[in-house]
């Protein structure tokens, strides 16, 4: 590659653009016993590969990452040519986490595990909101298909819950019959 104040092969001089392009250097100094060291180390000393090869490795890795985000910050690109960054980036985040779990024999994450996570959160988030309905004096409402739980005998003593409000004793209902089959998995878009 010719230097900045020789002319490029052909004998064509630099215009202005090609002389002054801005360049931005990247350095980064870590403790080599450090985590991000230990990686360093890897990535540029590595015996398998050339210094380069890892030094592209970690920028294909930040590129992956945060690419998108920059693209999307330079307001320059339409929304189809952003979602293709996008896309490629995904792809790439694929490739590497196939090959994770390839090399340390993991299963990859799938999303009906996120999805059984989701379930689990919106049949507490909504057996609290109706336990707080109830508690609250608010009025649910209530089918035959969705019957509370019966109570026991009213006490006088009652228990103050963890969350700060009062909860009588007995207040309690069937999380099952009230959600029916509404976190059933062809119900729940994953």
């Amino acid at each position: 590659m010719p230097r900045k104040s020789e002319p490029p092969k052909g004998g064509r001089p630099l215009d202005g653009a090609e002389h002054h392009r801005q360049r931005i250097q990247f350095a980064y100094n870590a403790d080599v016993d450090s985590p991000t060291g230990v990686l360093f180390q890897y990535l540029i000393k590595n015996e398998r590969a050339r210094s380069r090869e890892g030094k592209h490795k970690g920028i294909d890795a930040m590129s992956a990452f945060w690419k998108p985000f920059a693209y999307q910050e330079q307001e320059n690109l339409s929304e189809e040519e952003l979602k293709t960054i996008a896309r490629e980036c995904i792809e790439q985040l694929n490739r590497q986490m196939t090959l994770i779990c390839d090399t340390f024999g993991l299963e990859p994450p799938t999303a009906s595990t996120s999805t059984v996570d989701l379930k689990q959160e919106i049949r507490q988030a909504v057996a609290e909101a109706f336990r707080q309905m109830v508690v609250t004096g608010g009025t649910p409402m209530v089918t035959g298909n969705l019957p509370l739980a019966p109570s026991p005998q009213k006490s006088s003593t009652q228990r103050p819950s963890s969350d700060g409000f009062e909860e009588p004793e007995g207040v309690d209902f069937d999380e099952d019959a009230l959600l029916g089959t509404l976190l059933d998995d062809a119900t729940i878009a994953a």
